[in-house]
């Protein structure tokens, strides 16, 4: 996967960044040992009034079987609320 596509579920200004800093996507290919793709920045969620982001993975050239997407924070509301994730490929 070479790029990441999230788009939040509603998230405005009553709701902002529910996604929260520090998320990361990971990648394996024995659901055992991971690795880390992508870590969350604060800015990743600077526009609430945008549903959809997208981030590249320029360093992703191994291809993989698993992937997980987590988010320990919950971001400034507290919890976490997706509504499409997606991995592109070139």
């Amino acid at each position: 996967a070479s790029r990441l596509i999230i788009a939040t579920a509603n998230d405005n200004a009553a709701w902002p960044r529910r996604m929260g800093d520090g998320w990361t996507l990971s990648a394996s290919n024995d659901g055992t040992n991971w690795d880390i793709l992508y870590v969350g920045r604060a800015d990743d969620y600077a526009n609430v009034d945008r549903m959809f982001f997208a981030f590249d993975l320029p360093d992703n050239t191994s291809l993989y079987t698993h992937y997980r997407l987590e988010s320990p924070t919950g971001g400034d509301s507290g919890a976490v609320q997706l509504s499409v994730v997606a991995l592109a490929a070139d």
